[in-house]
């Protein structure tokens, strides 16, 4: 019989997987998501960042595919953060400032 791991193994596990994303982020996938969130916009961000927002949807894209997680929904024409998104928008923000 497999037993199943408590809550606060689980939550270990995240946080040692996590913890080595956040090692391996790119500064630049890392700006684009800052800037995506207080915009509401990939349009928006492309624009202030000079790039095409083909290129910094791919960024988010990848951004979720290391961290395992989506970062915003779509609600409508509006974006929102995730929770996976809001943690590391707080992070996020202090890395670009």
């Amino acid at each position: 019989m497999a037993t199943r791991k408590s809550h606060t193994q689980q939550s270990n596990v995240k946080i040692k997987v996590l913890s080595k994303v956040m090692k391996n982020l790119s500064i630049d996938f890392l700006r684009s998501f800052v800037l995506i969130a207080q915009t509401g916009s990939y349009t928006q961000c492309a624009e202030q960042l000079q790039r095409t927002q083909p290129a910094i949807s791919l960024q988010i894209k990848k951004l979720e595919e290391m961290i395992g997680e989506k970062l915003f929904s779509r609600d409508k024409n509006r974006l929102a953060l995730t929770g996976a998104g809001s943690r590391l928008l707080s992070y996020g923000e202090k890395i670009v400032a």
